[in-house]
């Protein structure tokens, strides 16, 4: 278990970037999911409304996703110290990592959300 991170490495890790309407915390949850977890866009959105309670789009989370990779000069791998502190923060939120249906591919475990298709909404006119 990742040991507990002081708050400046995780403003760090986020790049003091930080979504409208979130914490720090909970922005840094959202960036670790983002990271780790293989997640679609909207499973992530669904976690950090149970979260934070707030309503975040598909769209919103992996645009701001791709912001933070820009921020740090396009490069999508963590390092050993980023991985660290992404670790923790999960398990602080309560959160677990595993493959818990047989339908999902392990291959897309712990694929970067950078590594996906953008989303994008459907309206209806």
């Amino acid at each position: 278990m990742a040991t507990r991170r002081s708050p400046r490495s995780i403003e760090r890790f986020c790049r003091d970037l930080k979504l409208e309407n979130l914490t720090s915390e909970h922005t840094a949850v959202l960036l670790s999911l983002s990271q780790l977890s293989g997640w679609s866009a909207d499973r992530i959105a669904l976690k950090i409304f149970d979260l934070s309670r707030v309503k975040l789009t598909a769209e919103q989370v992996w645009n701001f996703h791709r912001n933070w990779i820009f921020a740090r000069g396009g490069k999508d791998d963590l390092d050993r110290e980023e991985q660290e502190i992404a670790e923790y923060l999960l398990s602080d939120a309560g959160i677990i990592l595993t493959n818990p249906s047989p339908l999902i591919r392990l291959e897309y475990l712990g694929r970067p959300l950078s590594k996906t298709i953008e989303p994008v909404s459907c309206f209806s006119i």
